[in-house]
């Protein structure tokens, strides 16, 4: 049986749900990712430790201005592109602070995982939240959204972004 992985607001999920039934031959698996992904305070937090104006952050992102400040005001969910690309540009700024070692240490993985897991195949071990189909936790996970949950608690992320775990508003 094919699966088909579907990410929507709460808004679509029933309508969805109600149309499956007559699907068949695909199990359809509806995904809610709500309250996963990037905040409006997050955001903002990311943005001034970017040292950025909205407008600034707007031509980085490639939005508008008004996005910008729907994120922030929290009228708009982020994009995962943009909360990706956030985190991205974060890390790289940040990446010359603090602790230096790479996932897998902190992480203490076993060899055969270490193997399997792209983050070590493209020696990437402070961007293991960012590679989707990494071996965290023993298994890839289904989305963006279940994988940087697990990352948020992770020691990892938390090394690289104690801004944002930490809820610092500088």
């Amino acid at each position: 049986m094919n699966h088909i992985v579907v990410h929507l607001s709460n808004f679509y999920q029933s309508q969805i749900s109600s149309m499956a039934h007559n699907v068949v031959s695909y199990s359809i698996i509806i995904e809610n990712t709500a309250g996963l992904l990037m905040n409006s305070n997050e955001f903002s937090r990311v943005r001034r430790a970017l040292g950025k104006t909205q407008s600034e952050l707007a031509r980085l992102l490639c939005v508008s201005v008004k996005a910008i400040q729907s994120f922030e005001q929290g009228w708009r969910k982020v994009p995962v592109s943009n909360e990706r690309q956030l985190l991205f540009i974060l890390a790289l700024k940040t990446s010359s602070n603090g602790d230096s070692r790479l996932c897998w240490e902190i992480r203490n993985c076993p060899p055969e995982r270490k193997g399997r897991c792209p983050t070590w195949e493209f020696k990437a071990g402070k961007f293991c939240w960012f590679i989707n189909g990494t071996l965290c936790h023993g298994e890839t996970q289904r989305s963006w959204g279940h994988k940087i949950e697990l990352c948020r608690q992770c020691e990892v992320f938390q090394v690289i972004f104690p801004s944002i775990v930490a809820g610092d508003t500088k």
